[in-house]
């Protein structure tokens, strides 16, 4: 099985976090969005990369969020993670 990438990870993170607070199960996520719930765990877990079609499922229809902040959340998680540079 193939290595999760740091990105995918993040982004899944930030997905599990949204659906924790808004106290859903990922089953219950998945029939919002009409994905399986091995699907969203394979997700949340940086193992599956969603396309673009099913993230936007996942974020507007699941979750009732923007994907825009999903990505920007993980982005800034992907910004704490990487070492800063010194000069």
């Amino acid at each position: 099985m193939a290595t999760a990438k740091p990105y995918s990870i993040a982004f899944g993170k930030e997905i599990r976090e949204e659906r924790i607070r808004q106290n859903l199960s990922q089953e219950e996520l998945g029939l919002k969005c009409e994905v399986d719930r091995s699907y969203i765990s394979g997700v949340e877990r940086g193992r599956r990369n969603p396309t673009v079609q099913s993230a936007w499922k996942i974020a507007t229809a699941g979750l009732q969020v923007s994907l825009c902040s999903l990505i920007e959340k993980a982005e800034n998680r992907m910004h704490k993670l990487q070492p800063t540079k010194a000069t």
